[in-house]
């Protein structure tokens, strides 16, 4: 992890970067990894040989990003809630006013 050198903000090149093989499967694998990460961010060099993009690759690749990233939009409301779980709210009318923006 970054943080133990005074890192604070890390992501992952998914895509790849430098010297990478374009290879849809690793893709594909990557983004799966990606989604569970903090940070996702689809990301890569400069460069027309390197497409970082779900839709710019092959259907297997894309069908699989797609996939991956509903997953880690339906975590999104889990999160919250268990956040507001550590921070002693318990009651779930008090809870979904939190999540909703109310006081």
């Amino acid at each position: 992890m970054a943080a133990n050198v005074g890192y604070g903000w890390w992501s992952h090149d998914i895509g790849g970067h430098m010297g990478c093989v374009e290879n849809d499967e690793l893709y594909a694998r990557w983004v799966h990894y990606g989604v569970l990460s903090p940070i996702l961010r689809l990301h890569s060099t400069i460069n027309t040989y390197y497409e970082r993009r779900p839709w710019g690759r092959g259907p297997a690749a894309e069908s699989a990003a797609t996939q991956a990233m509903r997953l880690r939009h339906s975590l999104i409301p889990r999160g919250r809630t268990f956040e507001l779980h550590l921070r002693g709210v318990t009651n779930p009318s008090e809870m979904q006013n939190r999540i909703v923006g109310k006081s």
